[in-house]
């Protein structure tokens, strides 16, 4: 790749959760970057906390 290169970096896990009964848990996170001299740089800071979302 080049310096100046764009690149989407997406990550995912899932694990089972005992106490929802086994039921698998889904964590995905997108961040797009770019390429310079010192490596991958992000355009926004990276999330570091979670956002609850109800019904």
């Amino acid at each position: 790749m080049r310096k100046g290169s764009y690149i989407s970096i997406e990550l995912n896990s899932a694990t089972a959760v005992p106490e929802w009964a086994g039921q698998k848990v889904y964590v995905m996170e997108e961040d797009d970057a770019y390429l310079t001299d010192d490596g991958f740089k992000t355009f926004l800071p990276r999330q570091t906390e979670f956002y609850l979302v109800r019904p």
